[in-house]
């Protein structure tokens, strides 16, 4: 897929990107931020995994000028299930957290285990069952997100 500024994930798909410009926002929380040439803590591309008949959108500084992505859509599978949050989220019974994209510091038990921006980087954050999280940002214009996706234990 190539998609624009705006995008809604076909019934029964699941889109995973890792190519994309400006703010990644999914549900009213920005998920991941990629810019060129504003520093190494700002040019990763995290994995962002967006679920079944939800809405992305791609910004910077409010402006939807030439920000898109490129991803891939694939079947929904009974054993993954995607996964997007924000200020807080607990990890269901019986199930494991994949991390693999998120904009925001999250903190475990008032303890902070990433940074502001990218949270993630290179491999997913996986937390067990039961472990529940907060996000937070000092960035004025952003409400934290993540994606990943669940897995049985």
């Amino acid at each position: 897929v190539v998609g624009g500024n705006t995008y809604t994930v076909p019934a029964g798909k699941v889109l995973v990107t890792g190519t994309y410009s400006g703010y990644v926002k999914v549900n009213d929380k920005e998920v991941n931020f990629y810019s060129p040439g504003s520093g190494t803590a700002d040019a990763i591309n995290d994995i962002v995994i967006i679920p079944s008949e939800t809405a992305l959108s791609t910004t910077y500084n409010n402006s939807t000028a030439g920000k898109g992505f490129v991803g891939m859509l694939f079947d929904e599978r009974a054993e993954v299930t995607p996964i997007t949050g924000g200020n807080s989220y607990t990890v269901p019974a019986g199930k494991k957290l994949y991390i693999t994209s998120a904009l925001g510091r999250i903190l475990i038990g008032g303890i902070a285990v990433s940074s502001n921006r990218p949270t993630v980087g290179k491999i997913p954050i996986i937390l067990p069952a039961g472990t529940a999280f907060t996000m937070s940002t000092t960035i004025a214009q952003v409400s934290p997100g993540f994606t990943g996706y669940l897995k049985d234990n």
